[in-house]
């Protein structure tokens, strides 16, 4: 049907299936193929449903599949994985059929998810002040105060926090002097600038013995009174 100054109607078995109109050309049912489908200008638009609520565009700069309508955008595949992709060559999300959802960093992937939680490639960078919460109500917390410079490990729970291990060690910034060692089924052993002055064993305590200044000092409240002292193999008890 060609009807002036209006439109050209294309139909198959009577049922119209292609026809001109103001904007462009509107095609009812299934539009196939042999070669490409393009749009001559910038923000021309591939349009779908009967609001126009899927549209694909480019406006000049950018290109956009949006969805304007009231429901989801789904994107479905039977295959084995949607992928998002820079060219061919290169991952940036891929996500697998009743798998995991893989996020690649130039195309190095950086995190996915697994069947019992999360995994991740690399660092975990945060803010200051931003924390890590563990538990239903964030009990558990970890992070950096900003303004003390603290790392700290905090537990609001009255249960309190239970590390455990069979070696248990305690080091300076540099990692190069030991502060407290702990070990399952032997000493706990604390240390004074890289030396152990004190240590744990089966018969009780053992203070250091290798130096010829005070050994054993306990200090009353008033700092200038020692209450026991030791120097070598003396033993001084004062007031």
């Amino acid at each position: 049907t060609f009807n002036a100054d209006g439109a050209v109607e294309l139909y198959h078995d009577n049922s119209k299936k292609f026809e001109t109109v103001s904007y462009g050309a509107a095609v009812s049912g299934i539009l196939t193929s042999t070669g490409d489908i393009k749009t001559m200008n910038d923000t021309a638009k591939f349009v779908s449903g009967a609001s126009d609520d899927l549209q694909i565009y480019h406006n000049g700069s950018n290109s956009y599949v949006q969805d304007v309508g009231t429901g989801n955008l789904h994107l479905t595949s039977n295959g084995a994985a949607v992928s998002i992709d820079k060219g061919t060559s290169e991952n940036m999300a891929v996500f697998n059929t009743d798998g995991s959802v893989d996020l690649y960093y130039d195309n190095s992937k950086k995190f996915e998810t697994l069947t019992n939680g999360i995994k991740v490639h690399g660092h975990i960078f945060m803010d200051d002040n931003d924390e890590i919460r563990l538990g239903d109500s964030g009990d558990f917390q970890l992070f950096h105060n900003s303004s003390t410079g603290e790392a700290r490990i905090f537990n609001s729970n009255a249960a309190g926090i239970n590390i455990i291990t069979d070696l248990f060690k305690v080091k300076n910034n540099a990692n190069n002097e030991t502060l407290i060692n702990a070990t399952n089924g032997g000493a706990v052993e604390l240390y004074y600038n890289g030396t152990k002055t004190f240590e744990t064993s089966n018969e009780g305590v053992t203070f250091d013995t290798n130096s010829s200044s005070t050994v054993l000092k306990l200090i009353s409240n008033n700092d200038s009174q020692h209450i026991i002292q030791a120097f070598n193999d003396d033993l001084a008890l004062k007031a």
